[in-house]
Formats: structure tokens, sequence, C-alpha cells
């Protein structure tokens, strides 16, 4: 991206089987049955984005639009499949020669047709820095603020709750060779999402990702370590 307006469609189509949701408590909670093997996982994810945005001197603006969409092809899960729609904004501006300073906001709101499980207006706000760490080897980005789930009254479970509380992320990511794609990326945080089996969850998460071309532009390999 250069200087000026720019903007970026992204459509993403995914047929997955990893588990979901610790495989549903093994598919025991509120009488799901037991899940005899992982074809019962397989499942659709559609996502569009667009994203419009301005580069400016020593500052940015964007604001986007994502749309996603999860099926499951077993009739068994069909309580946890959902739509969300989710408007973003970001301000950046740079306030050193390697680093921004940016405040990012979003609004969801997320929906389950069968509702069985509950639908949420989703808002949450945060300030952040991204930039290089003392060489141009390292980048990093951390941010922190403000979520709030606000959750509906439909649905038949009991957990109707509310989350509001902070979140925060942080990522760093350090390349030996400029030549190479190699990367080393360290990330991880608090974030909030919807859950299967209630009415949302908190995850703590780390991450540790190795990333590099086996073969250049041809074949490339990624091992990533996640506690959570």
């Amino acid at each position: 991206k250069g200087k000026g307006l720019y903007y970026r469609l992204k459509v993403d189509y995914s047929r997955l089987t990893d588990r979901l949701d610790l495989i549903i408590r093994e598919a025991f909670t509120f009488g799901f049955p037991v899940v005899d093997e992982v074809d019962q996982l397989k499942r659709t994810e559609i996502t569009a984005e667009l994203e419009l945005g301005w580069i400016g001197n020593g500052w940015d603006v964007a604001l986007g639009y994502e749309y996603y969409q999860l099926k499951f092809d077993d009739d068994v899960f069909a309580q946890a499949e959902n739509q969300r729609d989710t408007f973003w904004g970001e301000f950046g501006i740079d306030v050193g020669a390697r680093t921004r300073l940016y405040l990012r906001g979003k609004a969801e709101q997320l929906e389950f047709p069968e509702e069985y499980l509950i639908d949420a207006d989703i808002w949450s706000a945060v300030v952040g820095l991204d930039g290089l760490l003392m060489t141009k080897k390292i980048r990093y980005d951390i941010n922190g603020g403000y979520k709030n789930w606000d959750a509906d009254n439909n649905g038949l479970v009991g957990d109707d709750n509310d989350y509001e509380d902070w979140i925060f992320w942080a990522q760093v990511v350090y390349r030996p060779w400029e030549e190479r794609k190699l990367s080393f990326q360290l990330e991880g945080g608090r974030d909030v999402d919807w859950s299967a089996i209630s009415n949302y969850r908190i995850d703590d998460r780390i991450f540790f990702s190795i990333r590099d071309d086996l073969m250049p532009n041809r074949l490339a390999y990624d091992i990533t370590l996640q506690v959570s």
C-alpha cells in the first residue's frame, strides 16, 4: 500500500474437520449425543471482507465490514451454526520514525439461526502501538482495551451473562534475514468469543510459530505451538 486511497477485498471458503470447543465437551453438555467420529465435526466456514482506507503523511484511517458464516454437515450440531456481521474502524498516527499509535473500534452482531444458543451484540475498543523494535528484524504489535458482550434474552441455554471487562493482545515477529521469509512469531493475550456450550468463552492464549519457504514462492511450512 502506498499513500492515498486503497481497498482490499477478501473471500475465504474453508472445509474443516478439526476439534471445536473441546468437541462440545464430549457432546454431553445440554444433552448432545456422543461424538462417535471426527467426521461429525465437518463444517463449512465462509468469510467475506471489504476494507477501504486512506494513507496520508504520518497518519492513516480505515473502515471495514466482514461477514462470517459457520455451518455443520451433521444435524447434531445445527444449534451451533451461526453468522456474524462485523463493522470496524481504525485511525493511526506516526509517533516516531518506527512507531505507530492506533485506535480501533469494532461493532459485531452474532446470530444463531436455530435459536438454541444466545445471540449477542458485541462492542470493543482498543488502543495500541505497532512498529519496529530497535532493529528492522523485529516487529511488534501490542494493544489493549475494553469489550462488552451484550447477550440477548433469546435461546434455550440458561447462561445469559454479559462480559464487560478488559482485553489485550501482543505480538512480536523476528525475521533474521530480509532475503528469506523465515520468521519466528510469539503472540498472546485475552479475548472473548462465542461458545458452543454456553453464552461466551474467555480465551487466554499464547502462540509460538515458525514459518518459512521450503521452495520459494511454491511450498511453505508453518509450525505452531499453542497454549490456551
